[in-house]
């Protein structure tokens, strides 16, 4: 099992802040006590391992990233990232899906990368790793 590191958040969406937290390792992230807040525009470097998660039993001891927008509305789509098998995996509805659609770009394991989020509002989000 290889180590994807994400080095850098990029937000692109246009309308909307973003909470990343890596469930597993919180510290990753903003410190164990809250996640990082990602602003439109915003180019963070962090150092985030990228969980792995091969089974419902692993997500629900948070082998996982999630990314979360700025709002109350609970219509607004969570993203979940995890590898599995040689990928690294995500879904927008916050759920574990076995063989998980793979992240746009480069979703292959083992090495550095940076996670762009993109979209035109909190609705419309997406991500790519690069």
């Amino acid at each position: 099992m290889g180590v994807t590191a994400i080095k850098s958040i990029q937000n692109n969406n246009t309308t909307g802040a973003y909470y990343i937290k890596n469930l597993e390792h919180p510290s990753d992230t903003a410190g164990p006590d809250g996640p990082m807040k990602v602003a439109p525009g915003q180019h963070i470097p962090c150092n985030m391992w990228i969980p792995w998660c091969t089974s419902q039993s692993d997500f629900y001891n948070n082998h996982r990233i999630i990314i979360v927008p700025f709002t109350n509305d609970a219509n607004a789509p969570t993203l979940t990232i995890w590898q599995q098998g040689d990928y690294v995996r995500y879904s927008r509805d916050g759920s574990f899906h076995n063989n998980g659609t793979l992240v746009p770009g480069n979703s292959t394991v083992n090495g550095d990368r940076s996670l762009e989020i993109t979209g035109t509002s909190i609705y419309d989000v997406d991500i790519k790793l690069y």
